[in-house]
């Protein structure tokens, strides 16, 4: 078979071990790999590989799990073998120019005394889109920011919501749409 990639989850994977063992892939690149259970990703390495790329962010999201006893001592579930390898002192290439995020988030997540992130830059494509961006509607900035102290609760599946801090981002929401901007191109981002 004369295939260059292949695509499918850790738990297709796993799976489909047998199959996918039998194609001799060389490489496996794992994306989100700071949110890939640590046996999600052992379970993947096949013999054939030579190399097994993980790409992620150690400091954002963590692996999880539906058990919560399963997170912390003894078997701290929560850590992937990405974020083991990062602590342990494994070489890792960490990016520092950011494609995505306007300025005012990025600088957000580089304050001091505590960054998230030190010496995140931003690439020229985004000021690109800074300067040729027209005003929103409504709004004398074009970003908004607001923080509450509405208690987070947590659902029989373990999710988290916040229905006083959904109903404030829905009503923003329909402000913006009454003031002529379309749905598709507002973004929300919640932390």
């Amino acid at each position: 078979m004369d295939t260059k990639v292949i695509g499918c989850t850790t738990t297709g994977l796993s799976k489909y071990r047998g199959l996918l063992s039998a194609l001799n892939p060389s490489v496996l690149l794992i994306e989100e790999a700071a949110e890939t259970l640590e046996a999600n990703v052992t379970a993947s390495i096949i013999p054939s590989l030579e190399q097994v790329i993980l790409v992620g962010d150690h400091r954002q999201l963590t692996a999880n799990t539906t058990l919560d006893r399963f997170m912390s001592h003894p078997y701290f579930m929560s850590i992937s073998l990405f974020e083991r390898l990062v602590n342990n002192g494994m070489g890792y290439t960490m990016l520092n120019k950011q494609r995505r995020m306007i300025p005012e988030v990025r600088e957000l997540l580089c304050i001091d005394p505590n960054p998230f992130y030190v010496n995140l830059h931003d690439h020229p494509n985004v000021l690109d889109r800074i300067n040729h961006r027209p005003p929103v509607p409504g709004m004398r900035f074009d970003s908004f920011f607001f923080s509450h102290k509405w208690q987070e609760r947590r659902d029989v599946n373990m999710s988290c919501y916040n229905a006083p801090e959904a109903e404030m981002v829905a009503g923003f929401f329909n402000y913006l749409v009454i003031n002529g901007i379309k749905p598709d191109k507002i973004t929300v981002l919640t932390v």
